[in-house]
């Protein structure tokens, strides 16, 4: 089963400056960083990031995600709850499924 950590937002804190200004951000415990100029956007993006559908539950049951869980589900594996693992497993051509693979982007293709 895919180890899915349950959305919980942390600490609002500084982040970066820029144009002279402070963003803030805070840390999903599904390892997602939200990021915003102030703390009612951070909040009302972990809204947003808590609405993002799950994919099936055949899908959430395998021991890894694949290419084709990715591509159906990126909201979840690519910006959502998912990231995490999806980060930590290769695809078959050692490029991990949130990173751009061009031999599977060429066997999408065709």
């Amino acid at each position: 089963m895919l180890d899915i950590k349950t959305c919980q937002l942390g600490e609002i804190g500084a982040g970066a400056v820029l144009a002279g200004r402070t963003r803030v951000r805070a840390e999903c415990a599904c390892g997602i960083a939200i990021t915003g100029w102030d703390a009612a956007q951070i909040r009302d993006q972990y809204a947003r990031h808590l609405t993002i559908p799950r994919p099936p539950g055949d899908v959430l049951a395998k021991e890894a995600p694949t290419v084709a869980d990715v591509r159906d589900w990126p909201e979840f594996f690519i910006s959502g709850p998912g990231r995490a693992v999806a980060s930590a497993t290769p695809c078959q051509h050692d490029y991990r499924l949130t990173d751009s693979c061009p031999g599977c982007d060429a066997e999408a293709d065709s």
